[in-house]
């Protein structure tokens, strides 16, 4: 099994992470507890702000380089965190499956807020399992809705392809419980199209070189 398939890797475009940034005060302290690549930092370090962040980070996969290559679902990581001092925000762009239990943990460990870039069919309530109760006992602060992206090939026919529905950005802040749903500007869609030639190339030269690791 490859890299890409295992750890459900799907990097975030610069624009998405910007429009972040633009909209909501992140500073402090901030965990990145599934990395990956490192694009939503890197979005960050280019981010003109007066706020100041202090990254820490961690992913599962061992192909990335992080701080901690522990397993975000489980407590260990948010422990490792804690004794280090506290956390201000979570930021993320976590695998669906485990996205929930991701979620929780960083919500119960965060002093301000958390920041999660997921699917919008996240918020389907199921008929069994955390997703049946877990979005009407935690709703998010705010969403910020995103254009349809392709982040990655179709493992069958090799072209870019876009998922079946759009991500947003989920918040949740302890500081100020006044909820807000924004859609990306115009702006932001331009960038995005923009921005799609250079995510392809750097995801066909990333992955290239991912695919022949076995973690």
């Amino acid at each position: 099994m490859s890299v890409i398939e295992k750890f459900e890797f799907f990097e975030t475009p610069d624009p998405f992470s910007e429009f972040l940034f633009d909209e909501v005060n992140i500073a402090g302290r901030v965990c990145e507890p599934c990395v990956g690549s490192g694009a939503i930092i890197r979005a960050s370090d280019r981010h003109s702000t007066h706020l100041q962040r202090q990254w820490v980070t961690n992913d599962l996969c061992p192909a990335f380089s992080s701080d901690w290559n522990l397993d975000a679902t489980k407590g260990e990581l948010y422990k490792h965190l804690s004794d280090a001092g506290p956390v201000d925000w979570f930021v993320s762009n976590p695998p669906f499956t485990p996205a929930i239990d991701i979620v929780d943990y960083c919500l119960h460990h965060a002093r301000v807020g958390v920041a999660m870039h997921l699917r919008i069919s996240i918020n389907e309530p199921l008929k069994r399992g955390p997703r049946q109760t877990w979005f009407t006992e935690h709703p998010p602060t705010g969403i910020l809705f995103l254009p349809r992206f392709a982040y990655q090939r179709s493992a069958k026919s090799g072209k870019w392809s876009t998922d079946s529905v759009t991500s947003a950005w989920h918040i949740w802040r302890k500081d100020n419980p006044a909820q807000f749903i924004r859609y990306a500007p115009p702006r932001v869609v331009q960038q995005t199209t923009r921005y799609a030639k250079i995510h392809r190339s750097r995801m066909d030269q990333l992955l290239a070189s991912l695919r022949t690791s076995d973690f």
